[in-house]
């Protein structure tokens, strides 16, 4: 299993090879922790649907990482 920081690639200006649907794992800088699938990257913005179906939206300032598990 390998994991990796793609918010790193994302501010080094490089683009993650992600797809939608992979899984993610999203640390915020205050702290707290969100499991969610991979739905989008635009401008600027991380949108991710988790539980239940309910979208939601990440400005990447507010993040800390983000990591994904390729099995």
């Amino acid at each position: 299993m390998e994991s990796f920081c793609l918010l790193k690639q994302i501010q080094n200006g490089q683009s993650p090879k992600v797809t939608k649907g992979d899984e993610l794992k999203i640390v915020t800088k205050s702290g707290k922790t969100f499991k969610g699938i991979l739905y989008d990257f635009k401008e600027g913005y991380l949108h991710t649907v988790q539980a239940l179906g309910i979208l939601v939206i990440f400005p990447l300032s507010s993040l800390a990482s983000i990591h994904l598990t390729k099995i």
